[in-house]
């Protein structure tokens, strides 16, 4: 499988040729399943395909090695611009787990801290502990996952628009864009806006 994978910000030096595929996957298992299927079919029609990856799906037990597209071609290339890390590590994604740690952790220093001195607070900060538990559970899934959800479609092209910047100044149209999910709807518009001759759709269609 002719299969690159490069960073965000080395596309310049990877420039597609006609005929190619814009695929932007996403960061969920779903739209990797479909970014895979609408690369596999893009490579066995001789469509080459440039796929912008936020999900990053990897080898069991592996953090490095990324599961390999296993499909023929005839003649397609398919260069990876795997953005995973840059996304996984954006601040907003990472409020998502931090913020919880940061009110929760400080209470379980001092619980520990008082069952080694014995103290008789020990019960009362247990309890408070979880209870601040649940609370923060709730504002975890109720607010900051919803506000991660609803803004990460922005984040995701925030990430990858200089990149499409280049591809739009120095290379041909692509043939079709593709987005996986629908946190790449955002992407996949925000391309549809730059070729609007271009069709946009979830799935591959072959011309």
């Amino acid at each position: 499988m002719p299969e690159s994978v490069v960073r965000l910000g080395e596309v310049g030096s990877h420039l597609p040729t006609e005929p190619w595929l814009l695929v932007f996957g996403g960061v969920t298992r779903e739209g990797n399943r479909r970014a895979r299927r609408a690369t596999g079919a893009a490579l066995q029609s001789g469509v080459s395909v440039l796929w912008f990856d936020g999900f990053g799906e990897r080898m069991a037990g592996a953090e490095t090695d990324r599961v390999p597209l296993d499909a023929p071609t005839k003649g397609g290339r398919l260069l990876v611009i795997d953005y995973t890390r840059e996304e996984q590590s954006h601040w907003l994604n990472r409020s998502v787990r931090g913020v919880p740690d940061a009110m929760v952790v400080p209470i379980e220093k001092l619980e520990v801290r008082l069952a080694r001195q014995r103290r008789s607070h020990l019960r009362l900060l247990t309890r408070l502990r979880r209870l601040l538990k649940q609370m923060v559970g709730v504002i975890q899934k109720k607010v900051l996952g919803r506000l991660a959800q609803i803004f990460r479609g922005r984040v995701g092209w925030n990430l990858v628009k200089d990149d499409v910047a280049v591809l739009a100044a120095s290379a041909p149209a692509p043939t079709q864009i593709v987005y996986g999910d629908d946190h790449a709807l955002t992407q996949g518009w925000r391309a549809a806006r730059i070729w609007p001759d271009v069709a946009t759709a979830m799935e591959f269609t072959s011309t």
